[in-house]
């Protein structure tokens, strides 16, 4: 992805620093081309994998606070149950 993307971009290059008359209407499309491919490029390869990065980490974060919202109160409280001791 990255070296097709690149290459995309050089092989636009001449096309935008064309200055004849004949090529000047192409040079916005070029441009507009040229940047949304490195944009989607730079998307792709380090954003959205941080979002997949972050959404795990959530997901894991989410589960383990259910779990532990959901043990007995005893357990949350890290004290002692006087009815497992014998105490009750």
């Amino acid at each position: 992805m990255l070296l097709t993307s690149l290459t995309t971009f050089v092989g636009l290059i001449p096309t935008i620093l064309d200055d004849s008359v004949q090529g000047q209407f192409l040079i916005p499309m070029a441009v507009s081309l040229a940047f949304g491919i490195l944009f989607s490029t730079v998307i792709t390869l380090f954003l959205i994998p941080s979002f997949y990065l972050l959404a795990e980490s959530g997901i894991d974060r989410w589960k383990a606070f259910w779990a532990w919202y959901l043990r007995k109160p005893e357990a949350r409280k890290g004290g002692l149950n006087f009815e497992q001791v014998g105490h009750g």
